[in-house]
């Protein structure tokens, strides 16, 4: 598998709940993909803050931040389900 289809297969679930093709939804479902990829590599203790700044960057409702790590915990394993380094 090369890395575009690693991306798309990473970002499938979240694509899933897609409706109408939203250009907007599909943007943020891969940016979300790749941030858990991204955030896969970095050192757990620093994991946490390249997350946080990544929230705060992105306006990230404090109401929201559960959603948000709880997404990105789900990317990244299914990184490893996948195989994908």
């Amino acid at each position: 598998m090369g890395p575009a289809e690693a991306m798309v297969a990473l970002a499938q679930p979240l694509l899933d709940l897609i409706e109408d093709d939203n250009p907007e939804a599909i943007e943020k479902a891969f940016a979300l993909a790749a941030l858990a990829w991204s955030a896969d590599n970095w050192p757990p203790e620093e994991r946490d803050k390249l997350l946080a700044d990544c929230a705060q960057a992105g306006k990230i409702p404090a109401e929201d931040m559960d959603t948000f790590y709880e997404v990105i915990e789900m990317l990244i394993q299914r990184k490893h389900e996948l195989g994908i380094r």
